[in-house]
């Protein structure tokens, strides 16, 4: 909850903050994301098997494509 309200718009209501806002509104739906990941075992764990999981090389199709 500290996070989110460091990032709300609100608080950055003056006229110098307008073309942070849009980024501001982001962040706080990436709170909110996370909040909501971390508040679900399913979601949780999930997220913690995508982590541990490798990075998966580019395809020799996809490099001759680009190529």
């Amino acid at each position: 909850a500290k996070l989110r309200e460091r990032f709300d718009p609100a608080r950055y209501a003056d006229g110098a903050y307008a073309e942070l806002r849009p980024s501001l509104r982001e962040i706080v739906d990436v709170i909110n994301d996370a909040e909501a990941v971390l508040a679900d075992a399913g979601l949780r764990e999930a997220y913690r098997v995508n982590l541990r999981a490798p990075a998966a090389a580019p395809s020799s199709s996809a490099r001759s494509r680009t190529a």
